[in-house]
């Protein structure tokens, strides 16, 4: 279980950090695309896209940022493992599926990256458990019938302490 919680961290990581990638490059492009004499950025609807893009990516960083912090304790942490890497995965395919919305067919072309992010996305997805196996582990726990951190810690080299 220690193992799965690196993995799943980094996992998580690697997902917000597409997540991120996927709005950044959706927001330049929605900036330079002109559509009926506006860039699509004043589109109501791009707009929307924009904004839960940031919401997810936002909550997903924090609960990694939570999980990092929980291990770098050197407490259990398998119960913010699943819930950091099935909101960060969650947010990476909104994410991906929100920006090939903004870039239209061109999402598919070569020429821009979101097709490339997008097969990341899919790859990291499920890796270290798929989203289903998480949501599964997150209600077993909040239901009272697994516990998420009933296994112990071993081995986990814990971050000097910083005054």
């Amino acid at each position: 279980m220690n193992a799965l919680e690196y993995g799943r961290l980094t996992v998580s990581a690697r997902s917000v950090g597409l997540a991120q990638a996927c709005l950044d490059h959706a927001v330049e492009y929605a900036n330079a695309r002109v559509v009926g004499g506006n860039a699509i950025a004043t589109y109501q609807m791009v707009q929307h896209l924009i904004a839960d893009m940031t919401v997810n990516i936002e909550a997903a960083r924090l609960l990694v940022q939570k999980m990092a912090w929980t291990m770098d304790r050197g407490e259990r942490a398998n119960r913010a493992a699943s819930l950091a890497k099935y909101a960060a995965v969650n947010a990476a395919k909104h994410a991906a599926g929100a920006a090939a919305e903004i870039f239209a067919g061109y999402a598919l072309a070569d020429e821009y990256p979101i097709k490339k992010i997008t097969a990341y996305v899919n790859m990291l997805a499920v890796g270290e458990g798929t989203p289903n196996v998480q949501r599964i582990l997150i209600a077993e726990d909040a239901l009272g019938i697994k516990d998420a951190n009933r296994h112990p810690v071993r081995n986990r080299l814990r971050a000097p302490d910083v005054e």
